[in-house]
């Protein structure tokens, strides 16, 4: 699997494309988008590239739902 890159948007902000899907990281060089590429792209490589969104994480089948309840 390749690592995706790191990279500086016209705007000035950081992004990285994965499964597609840009996402934006805060200023490019900052520590903060540093560890934000960082944190989503372990998950993604720990995912084996599978793109794991938090509205993913959120939903809930009816069945599941019922279950808890």
């Amino acid at each position: 699997m390749r690592i995706p890159k790191y990279r500086e948007h016209s705007s000035g902000q950081a992004r990285v494309t994965l499964s597609g899907r840009t996402f934006y990281l805060g200023r490019y060089g900052s520590a903060e988008s540093r560890r934000e590429y960082k944190r989503l792209v372990g998950e993604f490589i720990a995912s084996d590239g599978v793109l794991i969104t938090e509205s993913d994480k959120a939903d809930l089948s009816v069945a599941e739902m019922l279950l808890a309840f």
